[in-house]
């Protein structure tokens, strides 16, 4: 049997299906033209009435068709659409960013590919035509295979329940699992007709993929849009370029740039809470690691916490950015499905663990779990927190005992 590979529309049973978070070429919205269906009203929020402030997370993917290095990328996309005369309907995605890409290496741009670009929209490009100007590169994905095996690869990586990873299989008997336990067959005939299909090449990337599905599957916690943003609130840093919602702009007689708003600051305590913002320091010293018998060392997570009512901000203080052992986690886990409220319980079985560097903040949404502060490395780190408070402990801050023996959290570098 032979799987080909094709550059229709996502199957209705994978997460690229949803139009709503992975909207096709000609849904895009435009840019700076508001949308109801992408953008909220720019008033209502707070914002001068001329920015277009994007309301929810959406992606566009496509697969590369061309590429060309001129004077900057330019890569011709099929969109999944079809011209009048029935030829395939392409794109073109360019950028003028000069600034290096954090989210993939500049050879896997090549046609076969697949492309990934979070708030994507269409404007008239120089030639005429309407395309995509990505100047934010560290919104863009790319994916080493061909957009028909990265759908039924994501089905299957995303499925409730495990199944073989045939695309035409459904056994849940499992024989073979692959060498970085990504995937599983019920038999070696289908290990090899998925190989040759181009699995392999999404292995090292299934993690990738899986942040994506996820991040782009939530709503918004706040009235920004951030590149940078995930389901459990935004990083702290400076972007190489300015993101969705965010202005740049000089200050000190132009001798600084300034990025505005660079990170979410929100409170919804019950009304008449005295509530005030407060700032602290924290200076938190390295835990203590477990080494393995692999030789890799583990931290033996116990409590996780959360803010019902406020996000809460850590910045790092006087740390060289080059040194590597200014270094924490944030490790963050959603709601247990079907738990709300007071009742909310952290669900580690999908927990997340990221690496934070020195010139990294990191503010958490209301009512995410996280753990604690995890400083690793050798030296301490001073944190300047801030938060609301409203004097009353229950409400300030959850903490539930967790087990996590059974679950090993893979530490993602490149997310944050």
């Amino acid at each position: 049997m032979t799987i080909t590979a094709t550059t229709a529309t996502a199957p209705a049973q994978t997460p690229f299906a949803d139009t709503l978070r992975f909207p096709a070429f000609d849904a895009l919205p435009f840019h700076d033209v508001p949308d109801d269906a992408y953008h909220a009203p720019a008033t209502a929020l707070g914002e001068p009435s001329f920015r277009v402030v994007p309301r929810r997370h959406w992606c566009f993917v496509a697969e590369i068709a061309a590429v060309s290095f001129v004077s900057r990328p330019r890569v011709t996309v099929l969109t999944g659409l079809t011209n009048p005369d029935g030829s395939p309907h392409t794109a073109i995605v360019e950028s003028y960013s000069r600034s290096a890409p954090t989210t993939f290496a500049w050879p896997d741009l090549k046609p076969g590919h697949t492309i990934a670009i979070l708030y994507a929209a269409r404007r008239i490009l120089d030639d005429g035509s309407i395309g995509i100007r990505q100047d934010d590169l560290s919104s863009v994905y790319i994916f080493r295979s061909r957009a028909g095996v990265l759908y039924a690869f994501s089905h299957k990586l995303c499925a409730k329940q495990r199944e073989c990873f045939h695309p035409t299989c459904a056994c849940k008997s499992m024989l073979i699992v692959s060498r970085d336990s990504v995937a599983a067959y019920c038999s070696a005939n289908h290990q090899r007709e998925s190989m040759k299909a181009g699995y392999f090449k999404l292995y090292t990337q299934a993690e990738d993929l899986m942040w994506l599905v996820e991040a782009v599957g939530t709503s918004f916690r706040s009235k920004y849009a951030f590149v940078d943003c995930c389901w459990f609130g935004s990083v702290v840093h400076v972007p190489d370029s300015a993101r969705a919602g965010m202005a740049v702009s000089a200050a000190n007689q132009a001798t600084a740039a300034k990025y505005s708003p660079v990170s979410v600051l929100s409170t919804a305590y019950p009304p008449g809470s005295p509530v005030a913002p407060v700032m602290s320091l924290y200076v938190c010293a390295p835990r203590h690691l477990t080494l393995l018998s692999d030789g890799k060392k583990a931290f033996e997570l116990s409590i996780m916490e959360r803010h019902p009512y406020t996000t809460q901000t850590f910045i790092p203080m006087g740390l060289d950015v080059r040194d590597p052992e200014t270094k924490y986690l944030v490790i963050v886990a959603p709601d247990v499905e079907g738990t709300e409220g007071k009742d909310a319980k952290p669900d580690m079985s999908k927990a997340r663990a990221f690496l934070a560097h020195g010139h990294q903040g990191v503010t958490y949404g209301q009512g995410v779990w996280h753990s604690p502060m995890v400083v690793i490395g050798t030296k301490s780190i001073h944190f300047a927190v801030l938060m609301w408070v409203n004097g009353i402990a229950r409400d300030e801050c959850t903490e539930v005992e967790v087990v996590t023996e059974n679950v090993l959290l893979k530490v993602n570098e490149s997310k944050l």
